[in-house]
């Protein structure tokens, strides 16, 4: 529920019952969340933290008439989804998971998709005047961060997934009337969003990279490993190509234009 004076909304994570699949999801809900709300909100209306795993986003994201039975659902009983849990891709409860919970990584084409996957289900279910987040894993267990090479599949499906985000608000937003078909995204009206996004792709990139790096090199000190003052200069020398010319700049930012349009007019 909405804690009023910008303090946010307080909601009920589903997390805390298993369930892996749609089937045992929607089980959950009818079972737990009227009972909860009854007792914390009562006539208010109940936010929700929707736990989606990788199976029942799918299942959601391809089935518009179990999507419309969760906002039936939902409606009847004074509820809104105001978060989804992303992280665990798999079965989370009544098995270890440990450093497994991060499996797939965002270096693969199954994490990405199941983010996508997720929202689109919110940008369907959510009722105006929500703007939904997804709780994500970080990019990837440290210990298998091995190079640059896997830095890259980060920030290239992670920049994937925000342009799918940007198109779907572009299509669901109501702050805004959506170009008609055929008619390209106002340029001015991304590149806020597109300048934070860089920003943020750039620090992190540059982040990793440089850990790694520091890492090698003390292992150099401490070893005098000839392996590892390689992989430290290879590191540092991809740090060194990230920095952000003219030029890069403005072919990243063309490049990002282009796939949120593409992915805005795939989606009409």
């Amino acid at each position: 529920m909405d804690l009023g004076n910008g303090l946010g909304h307080l909601t009920y994570s589903t997390l805390v019952h298993p369930a892996d699949n749609w089937e045992q999801l929607w089980n959950s809900l009818n079972t737990y969340l009227p009972k909860v709300k009854a007792r914390i909100a009562g006539n208010k209306s109940f936010g929700v933290c929707i736990r989606l795993s990788a199976s029942t986003a799918q299942t959601l994201a391809n089935a518009p008439a179990e999507r419309d039975k969760l906002k039936k659902f939902l409606t009847d009983h004074d509820m809104y989804i105001y978060t989804a849990n992303a992280f665990v891709y798999g079965h989370f409860k009544g098995e270890k998971v440990k450093e497994e919970v991060y499996e797939p990584d965002w270096r693969t084409e199954e994490r990405t998709q199941y983010t996508i996957n997720v929202a689109n289900v919110l940008a369907d279910v959510c009722p105006a005047g929500i703007a939904p987040s997804i709780q994500s894993a970080p990019l990837g267990f440290k210990p298998r961060v091995t190079g640059s090479d896997v830095v890259s599949s980060y920030t290239d499906n992670v920049l994937r997934v925000v342009a799918h985000l940007m198109a779907l608000e572009t299509k669901t937003a109501s702050a805004r009337e959506e170009p008609p078909a055929g008619k390209p995204l106002d340029p001015a009206s991304t590149t806020g969003k597109l300048v934070q996004l860089f920003q943020s792709q750039l620090i992190i990139g540059a982040a990793l990279l440089e850990g790694a790096a520091f890492f090698a090199g003390i292992a150099y000190m401490l070893e005098r490993s000839p392996l590892a003052l390689a992989t430290a200069i290879v590191l540092l020398i991809a740090l060194a190509a990230r920095f952000p010319t003219s030029g890069r700049v403005h072919a990243w930012f063309d490049r990002q234009r282009e796939l949120i349009e593409e992915d805005r007019l795939s989606t009409i």
